[in-house]
């Protein structure tokens, strides 16, 4: 073998050695990134969490006393953490609305999960122009005579109303209709956060005195039904 040869069999033998090396060391180094990642993503979340239940202290007097041992708060904590990220409620904003809204209610106690979860929804719900259920049932009602005329808050609530029936809505009593426009209204707002598009609904045009005499008549029809019930 040549001198030229030989040399060129080292270089080919350590070029061969520097990649089984390379091979060799790269996993463990994309494994230690992702831990690297992970750790840091991890003390991001537990700052972000200690950050809420800091705020909840200075809030809530009752807070020191609702924990019998540090490990009941930190599982407060972790739980809290994995609905507001279900929720998609990850959002500072948000979650400041809803300390105000602890402040202005001068609640004393610790909110449960569920009940801050509902109160940072409603703020979320306020920052798209979308009014809770309440509010929307409310403007429904105020509203059903004058549909057309009356400038909703948003679209979900006249397509809420639809759903629910405008002759249940003007006639029957919140206790029996409320809970059938929520179950609307929360299967519109989870179609909405899913991408899909609010129901269209076809609107009849009638003369004013038909649409009037129409009316009258579905009304009279709705108060029979309820007589006829109590009746039986």
């Amino acid at each position: 073998m040549s001198n030229k040869e030989s040399g060129m069999s080292s270089v080919n033998k350590i070029v061969q050695d520097a990649a089984k090396q390379l091979v060799r060391h790269q996993p463990s180094q994309a494994i230690e990134s992702n831990h690297e990642q992970q750790k840091k993503q991890d003390a991001s979340i537990e700052e972000f969490m200690l950050r809420i239940t800091d705020t909840m202290k200075a809030i809530v007097p009752a807070w020191k006393h609702a924990w019998p041992n540090a490990n009941i708060e930190k599982e407060y904590r972790k739980n809290l953490f994995l609905e507001l990220r279900n929720e998609q409620l990850m959002d500072w904003n948000i979650i400041q609305k809803a300390f105000f809204h602890l402040r202005k209610s001068r609640n004393t106690f610790v909110p449960t999960i569920a009940e801050f979860i509902d109160i940072c929804q409603k703020c979320a719900l306020r920052e798209k122009g979308i009014p809770s259920a309440e509010d929307a049932y409310q403007e429904a009602c105020k509203n059903a005579y004058r549909v057309k005329e009356h400038q909703w808050q948003h679209p979900i609530v006249l397509a809420a109303a639809r759903l629910t029936g405008w002759f249940d809505i003007k006639g029957g009593t919140q206790k029996e209709v409320f809970p059938v426009f929520k179950k609307h209204y929360d299967a519109l707002l989870l179609d909405m956060r899913n991408g899909k598009n609010l129901p269209a609904f076809e609107e009849r045009h009638l003369p004013e005195s038909e649409e009037s005499e129409l009316a009258t008549k579905e009304v009279g029809v709705q108060y029979l039904k309820r007589a006829r019930k109590l009746l039986n």
